[in-house]
């Protein structure tokens, strides 16, 4: 199954792999899940509590492994942390995919 992310971005849940003009990158299967909860909820705040849910189902994580998974995406997405393209922050709340599909 394929989502269109963004304009350049395709994710292929299947084959956990993230597909653009010119090149395809293999994911994790947690980052294809941190994607498709984000990109799902496009311009809404995505809570830590509900990344922490889809992601680590009955596992007990601290909120650092959710960092270290949306670093692992900016760079990926070759995003930045203080100029984002994708992926924002929102301080004490969660995490935002900025871009909308229309």
């Amino acid at each position: 199954m394929k989502t269109q992310l963004c304009k350049k971005w395709m994710l292929d849940k299947t084959t956990c792999r993230l597909i653009s003009r010119t090149e395809t990158l293999e994911l994790e299967h947690k980052q294809v899940v941190a994607l498709t909860l984000l990109s799902d909820n496009a311009g809404n705040v995505v809570k830590k509590s509900d990344i922490l849910d889809a992601v680590w189902p009955d596992t007990v994580v601290s909120e650092d492994a959710i960092y270290v998974l949306i670093n692992s995406l900016r760079n990926i997405l070759k995003d930045n942390a203080r100029k984002p393209k994708y992926i924002k922050t929102i301080s004490g709340k969660g995490y935002l995919w900025a871009l909308l599909i229309k």
